[in-house]
């Protein structure tokens, strides 16, 4: 109960700092200015746009999924970082906020705890119209080493400043750390995430290769498990647990509207890698995917388009249509068809 606790009051923490996001049309900086305070060695980050659209989503998403959200989400969160109504706010609401994780078996191990505390591992990068009174808000006492101790609702947090902004976390070595990085993130993501990132209401960013290689044990075991139950080949669950640690990064883009919840995914594969030569080899599709669907309102629709390629094959079975039929029990359906069929996808 005590672990949950804390977590809560860090995820409403974090609200805040996603909040503090300023609007897209108005904000003074842009993810590149974001991403060059996340270290190269994150292992993952997430965005939200701005303060000033967190309630008007909030309101979205109750409507459209019947959710128990309150109407108003910004005041409780400021009051949260100790920023009452009607007082100077210190934090600059037009530029934006992140919520950065960094190496949970580092930063979040503690002595005598059985799993390590993701908590620990996480710092929020805040812009402040004025970063010393900001830490002064929070009661900082006099930086060691650029670090300050402050207390957030009654919880022992770090914060130091860099440049024009406020670095927040339960760990001072993790806040020491992302202070000092000289690595950042903006080299490392390719044009088209950050083109998404632009545009999206919220941005998940998380560098799967070095999750799974962190946990590599616990996920094979894991996937192994799964595929026992599902009735699976252990070598093609091999395959995919090789194209996980060939993944540089994989992100979610969250769009929230009243017409609904449009929510796009990007991967990007480790240079040089089998995935990276697979992922060269596919073809976007021609057209919207959706566009066949009726005119209709739908709770859940996606699409898809796949290929199949001698990179490929390295990471799954050639046959994925039969395959597909036969875990569906689809009797009386000839899968050779699509065996032949299959390798001529990728020349289509």
């Amino acid at each position: 109960m005590l672990m949950r606790g804390r977590m809560f009051r860090w995820m409403l923490v974090a609200g805040v700092c996603f909040g503090s996001m300023g609007a897209g049309a108005v904000r003074a900086s842009g993810p590149k200015d974001a991403l060059k305070l996340i270290p190269e060695d994150a292992w993952g980050f997430v965005m939200l746009r701005s303060i000033g659209t967190i309630d008007e989503r909030a309101t979205y998403l109750q409507q459209l999924l019947n959710l128990p959200i309150p109407g108003q989400v910004t005041p409780m969160a400021m009051m949260m970082l100790q920023i009452m109504p009607n007082e100077e706010n210190p934090i600059d609401m037009s530029s934006p906020v992140c919520i950065v994780m960094m190496d949970v078996q580092k930063f979040g191990a503690a002595e005598g705890a059985p799993m390590p505390d993701p908590s620990s591992a996480a710092v929020a990068i805040i812009p402040a119209k004025n970063a010393e009174g900001l830490i002064k808000k929070f009661g900082g006492e006099e930086a060691k080493d650029g670090v300050s101790k402050c207390t957030i609702s009654n919880q022992e947090v770090y914060g130091a400043i860099k440049d024009k902004f406020v670095i927040l976390g339960k760990n001072q070595d993790c806040v020491t750390r992302v202070l000092k990085s000289t690595k950042n993130a903006e080299g490392s993501v390719a044009a088209a995430r950050v083109k998404v990132l632009s545009d999206s209401d919220i941005y998940v960013s998380v560098s799967v290769g070095s999750v799974v290689t962190a946990y590599r044990d616990m996920i094979s075991n894991f996937i192994m498990g799964m595929g026992q139950t599902m009735g699976q080949n252990p070598a093609d669950l091999k395959k995919l647990q090789d194209m996980m640690e060939q993944l540089n990064a994989f992100d979610l883009a969250i769009n929230i509207s009243k017409e609904g919840l449009a929510i796009r995914y990007l991967m990007d594969a480790k240079k040089g890698t089998d995935l990276e030569k697979m992922m060269q080899d596919s073809k976007n599709a021609d057209g919207p995917l959706l566009a066949q669907l009726p005119k209709e309102k739908y709770l859940l629709a996606g699409g898809a388009k796949g290929g199949y390629s001698e990179h490929a094959a390295k990471f799954g079975d050639p046959n994925v249509v039969g395959n597909l039929l036969r875990q569906i029990h689809a009797e009386g359906v000839d899968e050779r068809p699509s065996r032949q069929s299959m390798p001529s996808c990728s020349r289509s």
